[in-house]
C-alpha cells in the first residue's frame, strides 16, 4: 500500500478508536441495566422477552464495539504464547467461525507454530479472513481452505503493507476458489466499510481489523488474488519458542 493510504487507514483508525471507547461506554450502561431487568421476578413475560431480545443486540453491538476498538488500536491485549494448531482447529469447529451449512478445510502445519500473541484477538482475524473467503465463493459454496505454517527468510520481504525483516514467523493462511478481484479492489477490501464490487456487504471492519490486528503483534499481512484465480490472504506473526505445556492457550 502507499504512504497515502496507510496515512488515511492510521487518521480512521484514531476517529474509529475515539467513537467505540465513547460508544462502549454507553453500551456498558445499556447491558447492565437490561441485565438488571432479567433478574426482576415479577417481569411480564412479554417484557421479558423484549429485554431478552435487547440483550442479544446489546451482545452484537458489543462486538461490533470491540472491533472499532481494536481498529483503533484502544482494544486490550492480553498475549500469551498461542499454539496456532489448536486454536485454528478450536476455531473452525465453531458455527460462530463457520457456519453449518459451509465447510472448511483444515491444513494444519505438521511442525510447531507458536506466537506470543492475543488469543481473542487472533480467533477474531481468523474469523474475519473466513468469512471474507466465504462470501467470496457465495452461497453455492466454493472451496475454502485455513492452512497454518512457518515460514523462515534470511532477509526483508515484501508484504502487501510493508517489508517485513528478516527472521521466523508463523502465519495463518485462508485461501478461496472465488471469482478473484484485481490488485486495486484488493486494496479497498482493507479500507474500513471497504468491500470490492459484486461483494456482499459483509463484517465492515472484516479485513481492516486483520490488518490492524496483525500490527498489533508486529506482524504482518499479505494478499493475493486474480481475477478468476481466487484468494490467498495471510497473517504472519513473529514465531515464538513453545511454552510448558500448563502456559499454552487452548
Amino acid at each position: 500500500l502507499g504512504a497515502a493510504t496507510r496515512r488515511e487507514l492510521d487518521s480512521l483508525s484514531r476517529l474509529a478508536g475515539a467513537i467505540a471507547h465513547d460508544y462502549n461506554n454507553l453500551l456498558s450502561g445499556i447491558v447492565g441495566y437490561t441485565g438488571m431487568l432479567q433478574t426482576l421476578p415479577d417481569l411480564p413475560a412479554k417484557a421479558a422477552h423484549y429485554v431478552a431480545e435487547l440483550q442479544k443486540s446489546a451482545t452484537r453491538l458489543n462486538e461490533m464495539t470491540q472491533r472499532l476498538l481494536l481498529f483503533g488500536r484502544q482494544g486490550i491485549a492480553r498475549p500469551q504464547i498461542l499454539d496456532l494448531n489448536q486454536l485454528v482447529a478450536e476455531a473452525l469447529r465453531s458455527p460462530d467461525v463457520v457456519p453449518a451449512d459451509r465447510t472448511v478445510r483444515f491444513e494444519q502445519a505438521t511442525e510447531a507454530v507458536h506466537a506470543h500473541a492475543d488469543p481473542l484477538q487472533v480467533r477474531i482475524a481468523l474469523a474475519n479472513l473466513v468469512q471474507n473467503a466465504l462470501e467470496a465463493t457465495g452461497p453455492v459454496g466454493g472451496e475454502v481452505v485455513v492452512r497454518t505454517l512457518r515460514r523462515s527468510s534470511p532477509s526483508p520481504f515484501p508484504t502487501f503493507f510493508a517489508v517485513a525483516p528478516a527472521g521466523d514467523y508463523v502465519a495463518i493462511e485462508v485461501r478461496d476458489s472465488g471469482p478473484g478481484i484485481d490488485s486495486q479492489r484488493l486494496v479497498r477490501m482493507f479500507e474500513p466499510f471497504g468491500q470490492a464490487e459484486g461483494r456482499p456487504a459483509g463484517r465492515g471492519l472484516g479485513l481492516a481489523v486483520v490488518y490492524r490486528i496483525a500490527q498489533n503483534h508486529n506482524g504482518y499481512v499479505e494478499a493475493e488474488s486474480e481475477p478468476g484465480l481466487g484468494t490467498r490472504i495471510s497473517v504472519l506473526l513473529p514465531a515464538s519458542s513453545p511454552a510448558p505445556t500448563n502456559q499454552v492457550s487452548k
